[in-house]
């Protein structure tokens, strides 16, 4: 639930993934300012649900990594969940606002790294 009025959220985004080679790790951008909460990686194939057996978070680097018991094969299609929560800044970093025209926005990335 996010409200722009309170400035703080507990969000539950996807993101979509496509597996290049066979790994146990998915890495992403994760800013500082977000606690990140469980997460779930759905395979498109079989719709298997695999959470990470363990989260390696990096601050000096702001990446996060979920770890997971089983590999996931190389050609894997597949949609991460993961909660997180932040307080909106205006920082263009974590959890942030953005103002344009028809209003204001809230918004947030967690590019996954190679």
């Amino acid at each position: 639930m996010s409200s722009l009025l309170l400035c703080h959220a507990h969000l539950l985004p996807l993101a979509s993934l496509d597996i290049v080679n066979t790994t146990t790790t998915v890495t992403l951008s994760a800013a500082v300012e977000l606690i990140l909460g469980p997460a779930t990686l759905v395979i498109a194939s079989s719709n298997a649900e695999l959470r990470p057996v363990g989260t390696n978070l990096e601050h000096d680097t702001q990446r996060a990594s979920l770890i997971f018991a089983d590999e996931l094969p190389a050609g894997t299609k597949a949609t991460l969940r993961i909660g997180f929560e932040g307080t909106l800044t205006d920082s263009m970093t974590g959890y942030y606002k953005s103002t344009w025209e028809k209003g204001t926005c809230a918004l947030t990335q967690f590019e996954v790294r190679e």
